[in-house]
């Protein structure tokens, strides 16, 4: 059997990049319709890109609990068929340590553990020093730093029916305390949330939730250069 990737998005601005990122690794993937109203940036990429829409969920919009129940069950439906299943949000990319692994797809291939955790880092922006991410060069490169969040250290790779707590950041039945110990993982979750600040503060005004930023911003880590040839 073969490997998959899913995930469920809602007018992702990093979709287009999502999609030339994980179809390197994938030849299946899957994109879950979170919303009922036309989302222009899957029907744009349906004209670059080979992917397969699932329109059964679309009716969920941002009720957290319905969607962990939903992710849980479509990854429960997809690990019949794939000996491996992934899930990443639409900003969310898997990237394996380049000191052991050419990259995702040689992790994977050499790894068996029935569920993975990855490690979660958030990208940084920094407006007055760097201008904003130009989505057709190696991303990292254009980045000084980036966070360490270990609510992201999420059970990404699967080779077993699962269950999702909300936001798929870790398993049902395990605490937050557990997430701790994958920080240093085999593989980390670049997340580009805050990657970029001008599509960041946007998302902040829409949650009403504008001092995040700067508070989380004091915890910056400088990305180490061996990360920032991999994406």
């Amino acid at each position: 059997m073969d490997r998959a990737i899913f995930t469920s998005i809602a007018r992702e601005p990093y979709f287009d990049l999502w999609l030339r990122y994980y179809k390197k690794f994938f030849k299946d993937i899957f994109v879950l319709r979170m919303f009922i109203d036309p989302d222009p940036c899957i029907e744009e990429a349906k004209l670059k890109h080979k992917f397969i829409e699932i329109l059964d969920y679309k009716s969920i919009g941002m009720n957290y609990e319905r969607e962990s129940e939903a992710m849980s069950e479509f990854q429960n439906k997809l690990i019949k068929d794939y000996d491996c299943v992934v899930y990443a949000q639409g900003d969310e990319f898997l990237v394996a340590n380049p000191d052991k692994y050419k990259n995702l797809g040689e992790f994977l291939d050499q790894n068996k553990n029935y569920k993975y955790h990855c490690s979660g880092w958030n990208v940084c922006h920094l407006k007055e020093e760097e201008p904003p991410l130009n989505l057709s060069k190696t991303i990292l490169k254009q980045r000084k730093y980036w966070i360490y969040e270990f609510g992201y250290n999420k059970p990404a790779i699967t080779r077993v029916p699962i269950r999702y707590h909300w936001g798929m950041h870790k398993l049902w039945d395990m605490g937050d305390g557990e997430l701790h110990k994958y920080k240093d993982s085999d593989v980390r979750l670049v997340h580009l949330k805050q990657a970029d600040y001008h599509i960041f503060i946007k998302r902040l005004k829409e949650n009403n939730n504008m001092d995040w930023f700067s508070k989380r911003m004091e915890e910056k880590e400088l990305i180490p250069d061996k990360w920032k040839e991999t994406f």
